[in-house]
């Protein structure tokens, strides 16, 4: 059909095509070249989107390194790498592990134990020995601050004193044969507190009374109120149960301190905050129930005690000390005056079954016969 020589060249092939074949004859329309964008002195080149994070181990490594600029991680394998391996790969330190936890759990249920008189229950691994024994390592350098301050024996601040102990001491609880020394210190402070008395030294527990306080009191029966509250911290053993709870609260805050980053300090304080003041707290709550009943056997009057709180919330206000009920280791003074109003009808009615109570059923109908006498005779 064609030529052999038109076969030669792709050009005559092409030529060959166009020549047979009428829909090829027509020349082909060239595409149109892409335009290059013109650029101006204001146009801005747009920045590069951040590429988002899609897959969950993307998501774990920005989340780590966020924690790491602010200076927080709380991935056990990261805070503890030798740690975290020995506990996957080797079983003896597993069962080290939780054999020691064991034994601490062991340990610490086998010491709970009830307070007497509340019946609450705490953990107190110290004996009452050992609390004394403690305790009596403070009353040298006590002593050594206060020397020259003490109040002799005869002096009227130390009688008043010694009275209120010899009505509040038989109906305290305490052990029968327990020595009480009582020493009155000439200060402005409105304080007082009991020591335990050791058996190796002198086998009598200390109360310190400090001068300041008994304008506070204004009466025997608020007296008998701080002195009720102090004698309750001694037959609680609540020295014995603090002692109890430091070494693990030192341990717990050790713990903030390595899992969190920050300092001891830092750690310290939260375990003070959140544990050992509220604990302090329901220690001197549990005080002034047990004094209150102290005092109320002793034929003290317990209306007494809301009035005393009452003058100690003035006289707090007085010397701009008294802080928020959070940060400090006693109830507020409001607190306390709620409580202790909830707390009056009990030790009215155990006032009233005591001895004073049988007491007071004849010695009222005589004291108003008198009066009437009295009124009768000047009527006359």
């Amino acid at each position: 059909m064609f030529p052999r020589t038109a076969w030669r060249s792709a050009a005559s092939v092409s030529a060959i095509l166009r020549a047979s074949t009428p829909c090829l004859r027509t020349r082909p329309i060239p595409r149109p070249l892409p335009r290059s964008p013109v650029r101006t002195a204001t146009s801005r080149r747009k920045p590069p989107k951040s590429p988002r994070v899609g897959t969950t181990k993307q998501k774990e490594d920005s989340k780590n390194e966020s924690e790491n600029e602010s200076g927080f991680s709380f991935s056990f394998s990261d805070r503890f790498p030798y740690l975290h391996y020995l506990w996957y790969t080797s079983p003896a330190f597993r069962f080290a592990v939780w054999g020691i936890g064991g034994a601490g759990s062991t340990f610490y249920v086998y010491n709970l134990e009830k307070v007497p008189g509340t019946g609450r229950r705490r953990f107190n691994w110290m004996s009452a020995e050992t609390e004394k024994s403690l305790a009596q390592q403070n009353l040298a350098p006590l002593l050594q601050e206060y020397r020259g301050k003490i109040l002799p024996e005869w002096a009227p601040e130390t009688r008043l004193v010694m009275k209120v102990m010899e009505r509040l001491i038989p109906n305290s609880g305490v052990q029968d044969g327990e020595q009480w020394e009582i020493r009155v210190i000439k200060d402005d402070q409105a304080n007082a507190f009991v020591m335990p008395g050791n058996e190796l030294i002198e086998d009598r527990n200390k109360v310190f009374v400090f001068t300041g306080i008994l304008p506070i009191c204004q009466t025997e029966d608020g007296l008998a109120t701080i002195l009720g509250h102090e004698i309750a911290h001694n037959v609680a053993h609540h020295s014995a149960e603090k002692l109890s709870k430091a070494a693990p609260l030192i341990l717990l805050g050790w713990g903030i301190t390595l899992a969190v980053n920050v300092g001891f300090n830092v750690g310290g304080f939260i375990v003070d905050l959140l544990l050992s003041r509220p604990g302090s707290r329901v220690q001197e709550a549990e005080a002034d129930y047990l004094g209150l009943l102290i005092m109320a056997k002793s034929c003290y009057d317990p209306d007494e005690a809301v009035k005393l709180w009452e003058r100690m919330q003035i006289y707090a206000e007085q010397q701009k000390n008294d802080i928020p009920q959070f940060l400090s280791t006693h109830p507020s003074n409001r607190n306390r005056i709620k409580k202790i109003a909830g707390w009056l009808p009990q030790a009215l009615a155990l006032r009233e079954h005591s001895a004073c109570g049988f007491e007071s059923r004849f010695m009222d109908p005589f004291m108003e016969a008198v009066q009437a006498s009295d009124t009768i005779a000047d009527g006359v």
